[in-house]
């Protein structure tokens, strides 16, 4: 698939290219292996990349001093990361492995050029840039005008799909991955799933969560 249909497609044009497309694309660009928990790119370093994801699964977050966390988004394969490259500024978030991970590395000077000579590409890029400022305020609403229940209820509500007649969270999390995602803590995690067992509205097996019947609208 060439860039331009890709893009036509509406799907991420460098995202949907293999390592050797990429690598014709960007011929300063690397292909880099990456462990489970590895960190990719560390909040305030220097922006100088960005990472087309190959394989794998990844999280972008933002933490404190304390090491406290709250999960951005997270990633799958046939996604991209880094387009902060454009300012040359620090990175604005962390990124993590959540399993072992494949990464083409595009360096900044071969995005200006593809953005010179590809205005299909910058306009994919711009897009893709103003969804998730979208989703960003509205994950910023969410933790500005819900309580910690109102935004378990939520991810439970968006995770969970349809899977041989039951409705499941696919993404095995403990709970303090839940907490990290929603910016609450794991002991207040703890006691919304343990009140929501009880009443019979969810299960929990193997760090997966089974919706049995709709969650309360309070708690």
């Amino acid at each position: 698939m060439s860039l331009s249909q890709a893009v036509s497609m509406g799907i991420g044009p460098l995202a949907t290219l293999g390592e050797d497309a990429l690598k014709d694309l960007a011929p300063h660009g690397t292909a880099r292996s990456y462990p489970k928990n590895a960190v990719i790119i560390t909040e305030g370093d220097e922006t100088d990349s960005l990472y087309v994801l190959l394989a794998g699964r990844v999280k972008v977050y933002v933490s404190d001093e304390d090491g406290k966390e709250v999960v951005l988004s997270t990633m799958r394969e046939g996604s991209y990361f880094g387009e902060l490259v454009l300012d040359g500024g620090p990175r604005s978030a962390s990124v993590m492995a959540l399993e072992p991970c494949r990464c083409f590395v595009i360096p900044m000077s071969e995005i200006e050029q593809l953005l010179a000579k590809n205005p299909l590409f910058a306009r994919h890029l711009i897009h893709m840039l103003i969804a998730k400022t979208r989703s960003l305020v509205k994950q910023v609403r969410d933790l500005a005008l819900k309580d910690v229940y109102g935004r378990f209820a939520k991810f439970i509500d968006e995770s969970a799909v349809d899977q041989d007649g039951a409705r499941i969270v696919p993404e095995r999390l403990t709970q303090s991955d839940i907490a990290e995602r929603i910016g609450g803590s794991r002991e207040m995690v703890n006691r919304i799933v343990k009140d929501l067992t009880a009443g019979g509205y969810i299960s929990v097996d193997a760090k997966q969560i089974r919706v049995h019947k709709r969650l309360p609208a309070h708690w």
